[in-house]
């Protein structure tokens, strides 16, 4: 067994997968890694506090205040925007021709202009980069 080695992260990736309809109705299958700006574990409650509340206020009901009682606001209007914001690259998109496409926010805007159903997997997969994947026991 190798040694665990600690070493600044400044970005964390996430596999994305979804299954879409084609025109014919048929299944398509795609499938990226996305890539997002690393966030510390005091940001990431924040964003997660906040984006609580963000639902609490929606359901009616009153924000939670955090363990410190300061009360985290979500500052997104959309999902689009946390995404816009977190994510910085991706793996495996490519053009028509086959050639790799870099991320700009031209080409994500593409992306979504063509793939709105992507939206929702993206800004989960900041959160679920976090989370870590399923523990390896042996």
């Amino acid at each position: 067994m190798s040694s665990f080695v600690v070493t600044k992260r400044p970005i964390v990736a996430f596999p994305i997968s979804i299954s879409v309809y084609d025109e014919k109705g048929e299944l398509q299958e795609i499938e990226f890694v996305a890539q997002y700006k690393h966030a510390s574990l005091t940001e990431l409650q924040a964003l997660q506090n906040g984006y609580n509340n963000f639902i609490r206020s929606i359901q009616g009901l009153d924000p939670v205040p955090d363990e410190k009682g300061k009360v985290q606001v979500w500052k997104y209007k959309t999902d689009m925007e946390l995404v816009q914001e977190r994510l910085v690259g991706w793996i495996g998109v490519s053009e028509e021709s086959g050639q790799e496409m870099k991320l700009t926010k031209a080409n994500l805007e593409k992306v979504i202009a063509t793939y709105p159903e992507l939206v929702k997997p993206l800004f989960h997969g900041f959160f679920s980069a976090h989370s870590g994947a399923k523990e390896k026991n042996s």
